[in-house]
């Protein structure tokens, strides 16, 4: 009896292990896939983000990088844009908010209609701190479509850290 408790507990605790070591794998692939994308290898984002859901199928930053690299591949966005965009992930993943920033920027001013790219510049915003200008970037984002589910989470992010939302 003793020895298969043992043997559960430690098959648990190697599968616990396991997990983790998907996730950090899954973001190992995003973020070699936004490295490529900062560079224009836009087929091997692809490669990457499939690759990062095909380890966790709801890691959700390899997702919405997956819609910007088919609206690249289909000639919907510039590529100059979503490289700007990309270089803004990459930054915004290394710390470096304010280059972020400035690429989100960028981005923004080749194709202000585009979700994704307001919703970037929110969550840069966010990571430095600066809230309200999060705020209005995720309400950009919602103006410009509606049913982008990661705008709305940002925004109520952005209002939670802000400490405008109140729980209870």
């Amino acid at each position: 009896m003793r020895v298969l408790r043992i043997s559960g507990l430690v098959l648990m605790v190697l599968s616990l292990g396991v997990g983790i070591s998907y996730a950090q794998t899954a973001k190992e692939c995003y973020d070699k896939g936004i490295e490529y994308g900062s560079q224009g290898r836009f087929e091997e984002v692809e490669e990457e983000f499939k690759k990062a859901l095909k380890i966790d199928q709801f890691y959700v930053p390899a997702e919405a990088g997956l819609k910007i690299i088919e609206d690249v591949l289909e000639k919907r966005v510039k590529n100059e844009f979503a490289i700007h965009l990309f270089k803004g992930a990459a930054y915004d993943s290394k710390g470096m908010f304010d280059e972020a920033i400035a690429e989100c920027k960028k981005a923004i001013a080749i194709n202000p209609n585009y979700a994704e790219a307001h919703t970037n510049l929110g969550l840069a915003y966010g990571d430095k701190g600066m809230f309200d200008e999060a705020i209005a970037e995720c309400k950009k984002a919602i103006a410009i479509n509606p049913n982008y589910a990661e705008a709305h989470t940002n925004l109520g992010l952005a209002y939670y850290n802000r400490r405008i939302l109140t729980l209870g």
